[in-house]
C-alpha cells in the first residue's frame, strides 16, 4: 500500500511538473505576444511617467523638500507583458489572473486597431471570446477551488476549450467579408465574453451568500464591485448590436 500511494504521489508531481511548464511556455508566448502587439497596434502606446523623488534643501524655506524628476515613460503594454512574464509560477489563481488580465487588455486594446486599421480584428475576436473562457475558470479557482474542478482538474480549463471554439467561429464569420456576417461575429465574441462575465458574478454571489469564511465573502464581494461597473458598457454595447 505505501508503494502504490507513493507512485501515485509521484505520478501527480510529474503531472504536475509537465503542467506547470506548459504553463510557462504559454505564458512565455503571450508576453512576447504582448511586446509585438504594444509596438504594432499602438507605438508607443499609453505610458506612465516614473519620477525619482529625492529630497533637497530649499533656501528659501530653510528646509528639505521633495524634488521630483521625470526618469522616463513606462510604455502600459510592455508593463503587462513583464507581468506575464514574471507572474507566479506555483499559484494556479495568480495564472488564472494574469491569463485574464491579458486577454481582457488585449481585448481594450484590439478595439482601437478594430476601429482605424482593422489589422487584427481576428486575433481580437478570438481574445474577447477566451476572455469570458478565462474569467469562467477564475470564477471556478477564486476565492478557492470547486470540488469538482478538485476532483477532475481537467474541468478546469474546458470553458477555455468552449471559448475558443467561440472564438474561432467568431473569427471565421469576419473573414468572410459580409456585412451581415460581421456584425454576427461581434455579436459572437462580446456574448461569450459578457456570458462568463455573467457566470462570474453568478458564482461570486454565490459565494458571498453561502461561505461561513469572512475572508471568502470579502474577496467575493470585491470581486463584484469591481465586475458590475465593467460590465455595464459591455452589456449596452452588446444589446445595441442585437438591436441593430
Amino acid at each position: 500500500d505505501v508503494v502504490t500511494v507513493s507512485s501515485s504521489v509521484d505520478m501527480k508531481i510529474k503531472k504536475l511538473r509537465r503542467f506547470n511548464l506548459i504553463m510557462g511556455v504559454l505564458h512565455f508566448v503571450q508576453g512576447v505576444f504582448m511586446i509585438i502587439i504594444t509596438f504594432i497596434i499602438n507605438t508607443p502606446g499609453e505610458t506612465y511617467p516614473i519620477y525619482s523623488n529625492y529630497l533637497t534643501f530649499n533656501r528659501e524655506l530653510g528646509g528639505l523638500v521633495a524634488n521630483p524628476q521625470k526618469i522616463f515613460d513606462f510604455p502600459l503594454g510592455i508593463g503587462v507583458a513583464l507581468f506575464l512574464l514574471l507572474r507566479q509560477r506555483d499559484d494556479i489563481q495568480a495564472q488564472v489572473l494574469v491569463i485574464t488580465a491579458s486577454l481582457l487588455a488585449v481585448f481594450m486594446a484590439g478595439n482601437f486597431d478594430r476601429l482605424s486599421t482593422d489589422h487584427f480584428t481576428w486575433a481580437w475576436l478570438i481574445a474577447t471570446a477566451l476572455a469570458g473562457g478565462a474569467l469562467v475558470v477564475f470564477a471556478l479557482e477564486f476565492p478557492f477551488r470547486f470540488a469538482i474542478v478538485q476532483v477532475t482538474p481537467t474541468w478546469r480549463w474546458s470553458p477555455v476549450v468552449v471559448a475558443l471554439a467561440m472564438g474561432a467561429g467568431s473569427a471565421t464569420l469576419y473573414t468572410a467579408n459580409a456585412s451581415d456576417l460581421y456584425q454576427f461575429a461581434l455579436v459572437l465574441a462580446l456574448g461569450t465574453l459578457l456570458l462568463g462575465a455573467l457566470l462570474l458574478l453568478g458564482v461570486m454571489l454565490w459565494r458571498r451568500g453561502r461561505s461561513a469564511s469572512p475572508i471568502v465573502r470579502n474577496q467575493s464581494t470585491l470581486v463584484i464591485l469591481g465586475l458590475v461597473p465593467a460590465m455595464l458598457p459591455l452589456a449596452i454595447w452588446f444589446v445595441d448590436l442585437l438591436l441593430t
